[in-house]
């Protein structure tokens, strides 16, 4: 037992755990994904560590704070909106993708939703379960569905494939966001649950991240087990993120797109007020 505790590695245990978790997946990944994931993990350790060591990062505000929901919640914005730009170019990367024109109808929608501002303020994405959700997420969202409805008809009419394209006729926005918001509203959800698994992953990255700055022990294997994690959480889902479409190679952009939101945020948080300095004691006998 003794010459296992002394042996480096067993000292590193984030080191470790990943290993094994990746090591029971190498079969399932191809060597892109596996280099992606190897990329993303020192992607994450790196802002972690940068989180931990640099002096910008002390006004991030932990979980206990109140201003954590302001700069938590403008990550999920961003992890949302960035999700929102991908969704068409990777399920209609081909044209074979709009027969299937009632998944084509929610994929559509779905990509110009609103994304959840954050209202309650105790939650981070949209509620699947709530019977509100489906219309907060695509109210007034009519001239945006037609502007996408007939770019879609152009590129059809385009391609020759005239019969197809009278399914994407610009007229028929309201017909299509009804078909979405009733027949296919499962799919429409799927796609916002699938939001929330993302955005709950983004928000553990930052409250840890803030966690392990305040850790009054400083060990580099704490930022590999949380790394981790969020590569882990977050190449599941979006390796499978729904109807078939491989998001995997849009991670670096979100993690890219969170850290940019969380500077963003914490710079326009108000500065800590500065301590008063205590006046000065009077001579009361002048």
């Amino acid at each position: 037992m003794g010459a296992t505790r002394s042996n480096p590695l067993f000292e590193n245990r984030g080191a470790i755990r990943y290993l094994v978790v990746a090591m029971a997946n190498t079969n399932t990944f191809s060597a892109d994904e596996w280099n992606l994931r190897r990329q993303l993990q020192r992607d994450t350790e790196a802002w972690l560590r940068t989180v931990r060591d640099g002096d910008f990062w002390r006004r991030l505000p932990n979980e206990a704070n109140p201003q954590f929901f302001t700069v938590a919640m403008r990550a999920s914005r961003a992890v949302q909106a960035t999700l929102r730009r991908a969704i068409g170019a990777y399920y209609f990367e081909s044209v074979d993708a709009y027969r299937d024109w009632r998944t084509a109808f929610a994929v559509l929608v779905y990509s110009v939703s609103h994304v959840f501002s954050g209202c309650p303020r105790t939650e981070y994405a949209y509620d699947i379960h709530c019977t509100r959700t489906i219309r907060r997420a695509t109210s007034g969202t009519d001239a945006v569905v037609a502007l996408g409805l007939a770019s879609i008809e152009k590129r059809l009419m385009e391609a020759g494939e005239l019969g197809m394209a009278a399914h994407y006729a610009p007229h028929r926005c309201q017909h299509v966001l009804h078909l979405v918001r009733t027949k296919y509203a499962k799919t429409l959800l799927a796609m916002l649950r699938a939001d929330e698994i993302l955005i709950t992953a983004t928000i553990q990255l930052v409250a840890m991240a803030a966690e392990l700055r305040d850790k009054p022990i400083r060990r580099d294997a704490d930022l590999k087990d949380v790394a981790a994690d969020y590569v882990r959480s977050m190449h599941r889902q979006l390796r499978k993120f729904r109807l078939g479409i491989d998001l995997s190679s849009l991670a670096p952009e979100l993690l890219t797109e969170t850290v940019n939101a969380v500077t963003a945020a914490i710079a326009r948080l108000p500065e800590p007020a500065l301590a008063l300095a205590p006046e000065e004691p009077r001579d009361l006998a002048a």
